[in-house]
């Protein structure tokens, strides 16, 4: 009976402890912070909606836009680096999935990859769109262009010298070594259109 009683105390610290850092983890998402002269600045409050688990963000001309698998949210960001307004928008799927990348040529973005929704390990995404900003500060619906030659997630992008590159990541939607992606991948941008000209 005794070592019944230990055994449900300890659970019950276990539960309380897992009950704890959930609440820690939740405090952590509705958070943000930004860096500047005087050092890191953190906010807990503002921006509430503005969180995922490694979505897309990128600011152009003092917003922040976050992207989501149908749409995205756009923030106002103010002289202090506090957020304002916010404004969510559908635009259709393609602006981004969780763990996907985003690179800027100008004003066209470009999302490629990201996680699959599934439990078991399955391979992550290899598409690739591109969106435009209107005058507005608003988004064009997703343009889907050539998919990656690899399917990628949690990797990194850029674009240099109207060339978008893709680089590392995972293949498979399980962070493990084996899945892990050592190759880099590239296509040419048609500066007219903002669209990828070719294959990567």
């Amino acid at each position: 009976m005794e070592e019944f009683q230990m055994i449900t105390l300890t659970m019950m610290k276990q539960t309380l402890r897992s009950a704890g850092l959930s609440l820690l983890f939740i405090g952590v998402i509705v958070s943000y912070g930004f860096c500047s002269t005087e050092g890191w600045k953190l906010f807990t409050a503002g921006g509430e909606g503005v969180y995922g688990l490694n979505n897309p963000v990128f600011v152009y001309k003092g917003y922040l836009y976050c992207g989501h698998f149908s749409g995205y949210y756009r923030v106002k960001l103010n002289l202090d680096g506090r957020f304002s307004e916010m404004t969510s928008l559908r635009t259709g799927l393609g602006m981004g999935l969780q763990q996907s990348s985003v690179a800027s040529n100008g004003e066209c973005f470009y999302f490629t990859g990201g996680k699959t929704e599934n439990d078991i390990p399955n391979l992550n995404s290899f598409v690739v769109y591109y969106v435009k900003i209107d005058s507005k500060g608003f988004l064009s619906s997703p343009i889907q262009t050539y998919d990656l030659r690899d399917h990628r997630a949690f990797h990194s992008s850029l674009v240099v010298n109207n060339r978008l590159y893709v680089l590392g990541g995972y293949s498979h939607n399980e962070h493990i070594p084996q899945f892990a992606l050592k190759s880099v991948e590239y296509a040419d941008i048609d500066t007219t259109t903002g669209g990828i000209k070719g294959p990567f």
